[in-house]
C-alpha cells in the first residue's frame, strides 16, 4: 500500500554519503486516497539527530521510509522475531540504533501511504 517517489533511494544514498557517522535516514509521508490521489496531508516528521530519547516517547518514523546503514544492523542486531513485540517491531529497532547513532531525516515526502 506504499508507494516510493522515483527519488527517494537517490536522495536517501546522498545523505548517508554526505554523513558517514549517521545511522538511519528517513522521509516525510503523504497520505493518498484508494486511487492513489493526494488527501492533502502529509505526516512530516523532525526526528533528527540524537533522538533515542524522542523515540522512547513515541514512535514518529514510518517504516516505509528508512534506510538504514548496513553497519548498524551489524552493531545492534536485526529485527526482534519476539512475537510481544508485533505491531512495534520497527519502533524498537530505531530505539535501538538511536542508542547508538545519529538520525536524519529529508523534509519531503517521498513515500505515499495508501489509506
Amino acid at each position: 500500500d506504499d508507494l516510493w517517489q522515483a527519488s527517494k533511494l537517490e536522495k536517501q544514498v546522498r545523505c548517508l554519503d554526505a554523513e558517514p557517522d549517521l545511522g538511519l535516514v528517513h522521509t516525510w509521508m503523504a497520505l493518498i486516497d484508494e486511487h492513489g490521489k493526494p488527501r492533502g496531508r502529509v505526516m512530516a516528521s523532525n526526528t533528527e539527530g540524537d533522538v533515542w530519547q524522542q523515540l522512547v516517547e513515541r514512535n514518529t518514523i514510518a517504516s516505509s521510509s528508512v534506510m538504514v546503514r548496513r553497519s548498524c544492523f551489524e552493531t545492534v542486531g536485526v529485527f526482534s522475531s519476539m512475537r510481544e513485540l508485533y505491531p512495534i517491531e520497527d519502533w524498537e529497532m530505531w530505539i535501538r540504533i538511536a542508542a547508538r547513532y545519529p538520525f536524519a531525516v529529508i523534509k519531503e515526502p517521498l513515500i505515499s501511504w495508501r489509506q
